[in-house]
């Protein structure tokens, strides 16, 4: 008797364990989407407003997908595009109109800290579609010892678009090692990972907690006294940490692959003349004890990038420098080995500037 009722209690279990799975795919779906939506969710206050107290900011609880939705938005509402706008990471973001000399030239900065060069090209194409882009870019691209080549933070639509085109570049070209290929996937996968990851932050999570209710009346406070936070020119302004002398920092093993390098900067390229874009790009220095080692031995692949990068500008006629060493040889107050003075940088990125600024420069 009980094996005539088995068969049926089977096909119970099989099918709760089935709603189980069901369910737990619709559960983490649902979050996904929920973590998408509020990836792209930034407050109606635009904190870059020239209206706004010229004060640090408080930015916890936004990703840099956050930030530059904010920084975009900003330069679409403003109607009128900034003379010169400065593309870059951390090693630029600190550069405010504070720091730069190019007389009554409108300025933003647009760098977003943690990013790789990849990011500033994606930006750029957003600010293009948006009609937005600024007379003259200038952009910092990592110093090619750093390897630093990192997928962007940028929107998730933008990166899944990023992705197939990588792919397609990869296994495109034979000289791309399978070690390579392999590396576009896994690095879209660990960048989507982190990603996934930090929406869960508690600061992040508090602060979309409260827009969600309608509860945060002031998303962007005054920063404390000697704190971390950005100012309405798109600067990020932090308590120095100067040093005279960093220790060096140690060499790295290759991480750019060449032809995506290389398609990076067509894809920037291609999009300036379209736009009729100035570009100027420039790699980005090190504290002279740093760049005394590596001039006497570089490395082979920061060599290979290096020619690639400079082959690229050649062919489409792009004004491009190798890190200016000698506008850094005698600086002091670097906050580390790649992080140049912002009154220094900033002063360089005046002088270099300057010519292709017109009138408004003078």
């Amino acid at each position: 008797m009980f094996g005539y009722h088995r068969p049926r209690l089977q096909g119970l279990h099989g099918k709760c364990q089935l709603r189980r799975v069901l369910l737990f795919l619709f559960c983490t779906v649902t979050l996904i989407v929920m973590v998408r939506v509020i990836e792209d969710a930034i407050p109606q206050t635009d904190p870059f407003d020239d209206r706004r107290p010229y004060r640090t900011q408080d930015f916890k609880g936004y990703g840099e997908q956050q930030i530059s939705q904010m920084k975009i938005r900003h330069a679409v509402e403003r109607k009128q595009p900034y003379d010169i706008g400065l593309f870059g990471n951390s090693r630029v973001l600190s550069v405010g109109r504070e720091q730069l000399d190019v007389g009554v030239c409108t300025a933003f900065n647009f760098a977003l800290s943690g990013q790789s060069f990849r990011s500033s090209v994606q930006l750029l194409e957003s600010l293009a579609r948006e009609q937005a882009l600024p007379r003259l870019a200038v952009i910092s691209i990592d110093h090619f010892e750093l390897q630093m080549y990192a997928n962007p933070w940028t929107g998730w639509r933008q990166r899944w678009s990023l992705l197939a085109d990588d792919v397609a570049v990869a296994f495109r070209h034979r000289d791309v090692s399978l070690r390579d290929k392999m590396r576009v996937p896994w690095r879209f996968i660990w960048t989507e990972t982190l990603l996934f990851q930090s929406q869960f932050e508690a600061a992040f999570f508090r602060r979309a907690l409260l827009e969600a209710l309608g509860l945060n009346d002031d998303p962007f406070p005054a920063a404390e006294p000697g704190g971390f936070g950005y100012l309405p020119d798109g600067s990020f302004h932090s308590p120095p940490r100067l040093t005279d002398d960093p220790p060096p920092f140690s060499r790295t093993t290759p991480q750019i692959i060449n032809v995506i390098l290389r398609n990076d900067l067509e894809r920037l390229f291609r999009l300036a003349r379209e736009n009729n874009l100035e570009l100027l790009i420039y790699e980005s220095p090190l504290h002279p004890s740093s760049a005394a080692i590596f001039e006497r031995k570089p490395s082979p692949f920061s060599e290979s990038n290096r020619r690639t990068f400079m082959e690229a500008c050649a062919d489409f006629s792009v004004n491009c420098v190798a890190a200016p060493l000698e506008a850094f040889r005698e600086t002091t107050g670097w906050n580390d080995a790649s992080h140049p003075p912002p009154s220094v940088l900033g002063g360089w990125i005046s002088a270099f500037s300057r010519p292709y600024l017109g009138g408004c420069a003078s």
